[in-house]
């Protein structure tokens, strides 16, 4: 049994020493709790000036095989260990792009269209009325490059519909106005009541020269008193600068003038269904007209 207070020299790092002192004190009161075959035990108290930890194993070969030991092992100073780097949590940023837009997708994933309606041009109204607001479009404030990343995804993904019984294309031309710059990123647009008139109307038709990435443009006719052709030759006046801007273009691999389509044609006009297949056979009529003047 050892008393006393022996000391043993314990190397920590290149020019250090330090000292650990240790005493085994024999105690012949048991703790409690004890099990009761434990009937001898000795408290070990460890002392340093520097840092260290201390382990037991069992002696596996030599004169003291099967007993055990406790192993000293010098830790260098806190003030030597280096610094840890700090953990980097990925934000939005450090995404791939591609894992982005799927983000922005799901926050506005929605295909109701957005409904724009209007009793009292060029005044109207928004369904729904949320869309336009800060809170809805608070991202697009974060960077620039979010910004850019977004819009296409905020305005290129929904159908913008204007239903409106006054002038509806001056609803839409007005619309088209307040967006600004945004409007390059639309892609669908449905105007709703669209009638004919004794005379041209053009702005709508000039605004879509802004709008480069138009997909779909639906009309739902509201014509009175007019064959197809008079209409044709109505619609053909009013967009004609527009028409010879889109004719030819490839749209996903589709001829420009099929972006164009049209519903509510009247039952009226002589010959079969005038709305199969989006109104074919108006966007027919007004492709004959655009062709004759490209051959005069």
């Amino acid at each position: 049994m050892i008393v006393g207070s022996p000391t043993i020299s314990v190397p920590l790092a290149k020019n250090m020493m330090s000292s650990v002192e240790y005493w085994i004190q024999p105690h012949t009161a048991l703790p409690q709790a004890t099990p009761p075959e434990m009937k001898f035990w000795h408290d070990i108290k460890l002392l340093s000036n520097s840092p260290f930890s201390a382990k037991k194993v069992t002696i596996a070969s030599g004169p003291y095989q099967g007993c055990q030991a406790i192993i000293i092992e010098p830790e260098a100073p806190e003030e030597l260990q280096p610094l840890s780097a700090p953990t980097r949590h990925l934000g939005l940023m450090d995404l791939p792009i591609e894992l982005r837009l799927k983000i922005y997708q799901t926050l506005f994933d929605n295909s109701d269209p957005v409904i724009l309606r209007s009793d009292r041009p060029p005044t109207f109204t928004t369904t729904p009325s949320h869309f336009f607001s800060q809170s809805n479009l608070a991202i697009t404030g974060v960077c620039r490059q979010i910004r850019s990343e977004i819009l296409p995804v905020v305005y290129g993904g929904r159908t913008f519909q204007i239903d409106s019984p006054l002038i509806p294309d001056l609803v839409v031309e007005k619309f088209l106005v307040n967006i600004g710059n945004l409007r390059k990123h639309l892609r669908f647009l449905r105007v709703g009541r669209y009638a004919d008139s004794h005379w041209s109307r053009p702005d709508m038709f000039n605004r879509f020269l802004t709008c480069p990435n138009l997909r779909r443009v639906h009309f739902h006719v509201h014509a009175i008193g007019k064959s197809p052709e008079d209409f044709a030759r109505f619609f053909y006046k009013s967009a004609r600068l527009w028409l010879h801007d889109v004719a030819p273009k490839e749209v996903h691999g589709q001829p420009g003038l099929d972006m164009i389509s049209f519903s509510n044609l009247p039952n009226s006009w002589p010959g079969n269904d005038w709305n199969e297949n989006g109104g074919k056979k108006l966007t027919n009529l007004i492709k004959a007209l655009l062709d004759d003047e490209s051959t005069q």
